[in-house]
């Protein structure tokens, strides 16, 4: 959960005030994050926020593990042998050629 200032002074610069007794942000890395931000001309601003957007977008998602224990139990062995077989004739070759 983001931490929200409790005044909304300023610009990037890191010159805001954060609830006292929750972690200060006035951290170096924040610090330096918004000082290094505002150096940038304004077309590099925007390339920061597209990437920023992006490494948000790619979290990794999936099942949770919860969800998969519900499943255990229910291949039946014949189903596992054929996967079991098809991984190995199809992931244990090597293409010399293939990079």
């Amino acid at each position: 959960m983001p931490i929200e200032p409790t005044e909304n002074k300023g610009d990037l610069t890191g010159q805001r005030s954060f609830p006292v007794g929750e972690r200060t942000m006035k951290n170096t890395l924040i610090n330096e994050l918004l000082n290094n931000f505002n150096e940038l001309p304004e077309d590099k601003k925007h390339q920061v926020i597209a990437y920023i957007n992006q490494l948000k977008n790619s979290a990794p998602t999936g099942a949770s593990g919860q969800d998969l224990l519900k499943l255990a139990g229910t291949l039946e062995k014949n189903d596992a042998a054929e996967m079991k077989a098809a991984i190995e004739e199809g992931c244990e070759q090597v293409d010399p050629h293939g990079w």
